[in-house]
């Protein structure tokens, strides 16, 4: 009974990572709608499902494979340093590929001359395939509470840069600095 009483409260601690990030995700709906055009809002949704298929290239399913790996080796710190390590080199291949060639990419997606939404989407999904594997790791040393948190401050990190970038856009950097420095 004490094994499915572990599986089940991790199985929510990894969920809720998870369910968080969508909720909040859909929660920021009305103010992307607000802010931008239907058109503008399109690309983002586009961009968005491009990353989706984007981080199984960057990883190249090196989860399963470190998974796999960490059960079968006696040396678990190696397994993790090759599998980091190879995922950081080629992530970092691949999105300084996608950077040179940002401006030929956005015009192949028929957005030409923007080329830095996809060094933002590189960047992005850089950051996220290099994370996949400690994420992994913590996932694998049972560690579902510190995995949980992590996610979960990155999430509102995320939405507190969209918020305050959207705002900034939308607002102006120099008028939302008067109002927070008035409302002290």
């Amino acid at each position: 009974m004490s094994g499915i009483k572990k599986l089940a409260g991790q199985t929510v601690l990894y969920g809720l990572s998870s369910i968080v990030g969508r909720m909040l995700n859909y929660l920021l709906v009305p103010i992307y709608t607000r802010i931008f055009s239907p058109a503008e809002y399109g690309v983002v949704s586009e961009l968005y499902s491009y990353s989706a298929f984007l981080l199984i290239l960057f990883t190249y399913g090196m989860e399963t494979a470190f998974f796999n790996f960490m059960q079968k080796e006696e040396n678990k710190n190696k397994v993790y340093e090759n599998c980091i390590s190879l995922v950081s080199y080629t992530t970092t291949i691949l999105v300084l590929l996608m950077i040179f060639f940002s401006s030929p990419l956005a015009a192949t997606i028929e957005y030409p001359g923007k080329g830095n939404y996809i060094i933002w989407l590189a960047l992005i999904i850089g950051f996220d395939a290099i994370t996949a594997i400690p994420f992994a790791r913590l996932r694998q040393q049972g560690k579902a509470l510190q995995f949980a948190l992590l996610k979960i401050a990155g999430i509102v990190i995320n939405i507190g840069l969209n918020l305050f970038f959207l705002l900034a856009a939308q607002f102006g950097l120099k008028e939302m600095m008067v109002c927070y420095l008035n409302s002290q």
